[in-house]
């Protein structure tokens, strides 16, 4: 597979959006330029696929050229040495500087922390020393408070349609895709929308490929619950236990109690940096792009087990809207009976047979 197609290497003409972001980010590199800005850490968060790497590099263009930085990016998901004596020995001494720190999640802990002793810290003293850092996932803790207190975070959201539009005509010209149909299955996430583009009108081609680029890496068991929980906007660990063994029958017994369930959801957590908590959802949530190509292509593989987990989810849902008359469940359940539209009536304890 030609790695190119893959990931599209970063060029300044194909990028999109972001224009908040950059302009606050350019601000910010002309404040520190001058020696005047306080808070000189950046944090740009967001989910697989999100274009965070591609925002850090044309944020590391643009302040070289219109502020004469000198730059020094680090992707520690691609590092090879591992070594933080190398990654010092590389940091340039020219001022002002620009450090990029992309991939963050791709590190445990005690590396991170001898990273931010032994290079990040020090440079975030000097008042002509700009750090900005992308993570996916939960935000690692940060002993040094300019990088808590003292630090801008930005979420990095899908795209809007209109910068959809404008990614495939630059990225993919002579697609046959249109937008309304890239649209709907990427929901705005750049690296998606880049991948289905590409690859059209292969869509079963195009969503194999997609989720085996997201899942790369992540465990078999952790692939199959991921898988199991696709369908669910949210999750905690009671809709594990009903989900998970219903595509993951070899996994029961991790779900066979509560202790079972929290260790399997720490390891979601904690092994794929693809999960992370959502207050508004009251519950986990698999990032979007990730969760929308796990369930899409569900559908297309097995459409009878994407409707034995939209099943099961309804029955769960609808229940607990009785059991506790909490709208919230309630709302949970018309989208699955949504989801299933017609095929809803071949759905086990629906509501309209129990009431019958």
């Amino acid at each position: 597979m030609n790695q190119e197609i893959e990931r599209l290497p970063y060029e300044t003409a194909l990028f999109v959006n972001r224009r908040r972001e950059i302009q606050e980010a350019l601000e910010r590199a002309r404040r520190v330029s001058q020696g005047v800005e306080e808070r000189r850490v950046v944090f740009f968060y967001g989910e697989r696929g999100s274009g965070k790497t591609w925002l850090l590099k044309k944020l590391e263009r643009d302040v070289s050229e219109k502020f004469s930085f000198a730059t020094y990016f680090i992707d520690l998901e691609q590092e090879k040495s591992r070594d933080v004596n190398v990654l010092c020995a590389r940091a340039p001494s020219e001022r002002p500087l620009a450090v990029f720190v992309d991939s963050v999640e791709a590190v445990d802990e005690g590396f991170r922390n001898e990273l931010l002793e032994r290079l990040l810290s020090p440079l975030a003293q000097e008042r002509w020393v700009l750090i900005m850092l992308a993570e996916r996932g939960r935000p690692s803790y940060w002993p040094d408070p300019a990088f808590r207190e003292r630090a801008e975070t930005y979420d990095l959201g899908p795209f809007e349609w209109d910068d959809i539009q404008e990614l495939i005509e630059r990225q993919t010209p002579g697609t046959s895709a249109t937008v309304d149909v890239v649209f709907e299955l990427s929901r705005g996430y750049p690296w998606l929308t880049y991948l289905l583009a590409k690859r059209w009108p292969d869509r079963l081609g195009a969503l194999k490929r997609a989720a085996a680029l997201f899942l790369e890496g992540v465990e078999d068991d952790l692939c199959c619950c991921l898988k199991a929980l696709c369908v669910l906007r949210a999750f905690d660990e009671s809709r594990m236990a009903e989900l998970v063994p219903i595509h993951c029958p070899e996994l029961a017994k991790e779900v066979r109690d509560y202790p079972h369930q929290v260790r399997l959801r720490q390891r979601l957590v904690r092994e794929t940096t693809m999960v992370r908590w959502n207050d508004g959802l009251g519950g986990w949530v698999i990032d979007e792009p990730v969760r929308r190509t796990l369930e899409a292509l569900l559908r297309e593989e097995d459409e009878e087990l994407w409707e034995r987990l939209h099943c099961a989810a309804y029955r769960l849902y609808r229940r607990w809207a009785e059991e506790f008359g909490d709208e919230r469940w309630a709302e949970e359940a018309d989208h699955h009976a949504n989801s299933l539209s017609h095929r809803l009536d071949a759905c086990p304890g629906r509501r309209g047979q129990e009431e019958g």
